[in-house]
């Protein structure tokens, strides 16, 4: 029977292997990636640099003891995607800097790939990997994260993605470049409050509803009901205890109708127009100062438009989270509650949003929404699009969101662009 390794483990191999400083596998040597990256190119060239040196030196067992830990990656349940996205760098760096790369360099980044949820490490190099295979992301965009892989001192991915986000804002900024673009920047990130509507008792815990509304943001709202889950006396399962608790709970939601709590990228200072060739009829097909987002996707997929109650967004407060929960008894895998926890809770959320407000909250946040403009230049209008409640956002995480999915037979037009930047006349492509 194949036996399962986990990921620690392999973080603890790579710490061994790239931390330790004194009489080091010279890992600073290159290596050629310019064909068929993979792990086991890696294990083969860590065997080879070990071997140059005598049987029985610190420097060929590092060798050795490096490509056993690769080896180990083959018994990873998630190990076809952490190798395919982990080649999928080692391509970026190999076509866009040199073909060849430290040794070193490529165990920094599985590392620091290994220490991450690996849906979350997917889609983050899925949104890089989409920057260099289009053409409208400039070179320095390219450079810039090409840079922050391959220069000296340690990798940090976290600020690699980041670096891919400001390119993608960029990407949104260039609608609205050039004198006759009919669009305006209008970013806007909505905001709605989770509250409790009552008090729970379980054996000899309470969760007040007061001291869980006045805290003072949802990542404390979080961590104080981990508190509550610690202090609960547990005679049976602990992952069972925490799903009764959280999915008991009885929420509600405090929304902002403002105008301005709403969801967009982009506002029109012009309407959207599209003449038939055939019949000279003129089309309105967006309005002056509707609202327009961008979705950098295929029409055709479903995908999440906004997020709410994004509580292990950032690495703090995963951390934050996942330490909490370690100290709920009888706790034998975080992870595994970790899971357990956020399904629960994000599960109770949604299902008290689809049974209260959830429609009038949806109504609200698109309203003054003309449609979404998606890869390609491709706008489909509002009307083609339904919006609906769900459990699931970023990277497939548990996640408070709102979802969009175009009809199957849409009105599909292409937003044109000039020289002097994008035109108000769209075409049917």
């Amino acid at each position: 029977m194949k036996v399962l390794v986990t990921l620690e483990q392999i973080r603890k191999s790579f710490t061994y292997l790239i931390l330790t400083e004194d009489d080091t596998i010279d890992l600073t040597k290159n290596i050629d990636i310019s064909s068929n990256p993979s792990l086991e190119k890696l294990k083969k060239d860590a065997v080879s640099i070990g071997l140059q040196h005598n049987k029985g030196s610190k420097t060929r067992e590092r060798g050795l003891e490096l490509k056993k830990m690769l080896s180990s990656i083959e018994g990873l349940e998630d190990k076809e995607t952490f190798e395919k996205y982990f080649q999928k760098i080692a391509e970026l760096i190999s076509k866009y800097k040199s073909k060849s790369i430290a040794i070193k360099k490529l165990a920094e980044i599985v590392y620091d790939l290994s220490q991450k949820d690996i849906n979350v490490a997917k889609q983050q190099i899925e949104d890089i990997i989409k920057i260099f295979e289009d053409p409208r992301f400039a070179d320095k965009h390219k450079n810039r994260l090409i840079k922050i892989l391959t220069d000296r001192g340690n990798i940090d991915l976290d600020n690699f993605y980041n670096e891919t986000k400001r390119a993608y804002a960029d990407y949104e900024n260039s609608f609205a470049e050039g004198e006759n673009s009919p669009f305006s920047i209008y970013r806007t990130s909505p905001q709605l409050k989770v509250l409790l509507l009552k008090d729970y008792s379980y054996n000899n815990m309470v969760i007040s509803a007061r001291e869980f509304n006045s805290q003072d943001s949802d990542i404390s709202k979080v961590l104080y009901l981990i508190e509550k889950l610690i202090s609960v006396k547990i005679y049976g399962d602990a992952n069972d205890i925490i799903s009764k608790i959280i999915s008991s709970l009885s929420f509600t939601f405090n929304f902002n109708y403002s105008p301005e709590n709403v969801k967009a990228d982009l506002m029109l200072r012009d309407s959207l127009i599209y003449e038939d060739r055939i019949t000279k009829k003129i089309i309105r097909v967006a309005q002056k100062d509707s609202l327009t987002e961008i979705k950098y996707k295929p029409f055709k997929e479903p995908s999440y438009l906004s997020e709410f109650f994004k509580i292990d967004a950032s690495n703090v407060n995963y951390s934050l989270i996942i330490e909490g929960l370690s100290k709920i008894p009888k706790i034998t895998d975080v992870k595994t509650a970790f899971k357990v926890f956020m399904s629960s809770l994000i599960g109770n959320l949604k299902k008290t949003m689809v049974t209260t407000d959830g429609e009038k909250i949806i109504e609200h946040l698109t309203n003054n929404l003309s449609g979404i403009i998606f890869k390609d230049n491709i706008f489909i209008p509002k009307s083609d699009i339904s919006f609906y409640w769900n459990s699931v956002g970023y990277a497939n995480r548990d996640r408070l969101s709102i979802w969009y999915k175009v009809s199957g037979n849409p009105t599909i037009y292409k937003i044109s662009s000039t020289s002097q930047g994008f035109s108000r006349y769209v075409f049917k492509p």
